[in-house]
Formats: structure tokens, C-alpha cells, sequence
């Protein structure tokens, strides 16, 4: 699917949350300036060479396929939190290259790195390259 993105994104739906999802948007929301608890890293450690704008379309393809990971989370002038599903979004895509002793203080700093779930995706990859080929 090809995606004009110099026009905004269409909203594919607005869904109501689920008591799940309503109970982890208000602890998100809580945690204001903290750490979101329910936020997960994943940390994957790739050995050898890799064709990077493969591994990021694969990525895009994630968010094309599956629309609740697109969502964005609204309860401005609302009675109740609603998830907008835009037709499109852009991947936060970062690539750094590091040394292996800087590794823990760069994911680190990204665990600390809030989503902005009225924007979203709550979604972002940092491909960080050590040398010796080990992403």
C-alpha cells in the first residue's frame, strides 16, 4: 500500500476503550513525568550483518497490518477516553552507533522516554550498531 504522507492521515476508526486499556491509559496518565510501569522494552540482540531498510519495512508493515498499534489515546472534552485509529502513521525510527560500554545507558534513556499516547504509536525502534557487526 502506497501512503501519500504529505497529507495528513485519515481516522480509520474511533473505538471506546476497554476496562483494560481505560485502567493502564489513567495509570499513564498518573505516572505524569515518572516512568509509565506498563511500558516494556525489548531489547534484541542481533549478531552479524543485517539489511537495515529491510528490517525497517518489516517494522512499517507491523503498524500497516495491525491498526491497534497506530492508535492514539484522546480524553480532551470527552466523558470518556476514546483510541482514534488514523489510517497511517509514521515509525519513530532512530539508528545510533555506539560502543558496547554505552550500550545500558542508551537503552536506558530510552525506557525513560515517555510515548505520547494522544499522538501516537505507542510503538518506537532504536537500532542501536556496536561494532562487529552486533545491532
Amino acid at each position: 500500500m502506497t501512503v501519500d504522507r504529505s497529507v495528513p492521515a485519515e481516522i480509520e476508526d474511533v473505538l471506546a476503550l476497554s476496562p483494560l486499556q481505560e485502567g493502564l491509559f489513567s495509570l499513564a496518565r498518573l505516572a505524569a513525568d515518572g516512568v509509565d510501569l506498563y511500558t516494556m522494552q525489548f531489547v534484541i540482540d542481533i549478531g552479524g550483518p543485517i539489511d537495515v531498510p529491510m528490517l525497517r519495512r518489516s517494522a512499517e508493515a507491523i503498524l500497516e497490518r495491525h491498526a491497534n498499534l497506530r492508535a492514539a489515546f484522546w480524553d480532551k472534552d470527552l466523558p470518556k477516553p476514546v483510541q482514534i485509529v488514523p489510517t497511517w502513521v509514521d515509525l519513530p525510527w532512530f539508528e545510533i552507533s555506539a560502543l558496547p560500554a554505552e550500550f545500558d545507558a542508551i537503552a536506558e534513556a530510552d525506557r525513560q522516554q515517555r510515548f505520547d499516547l494522544s499522538r501516537g504509536p505507542a510503538l518506537r525502534i532504536t537500532l542501536v550498531t556496536l561494532p562487529d557487526e552486533r545491532h
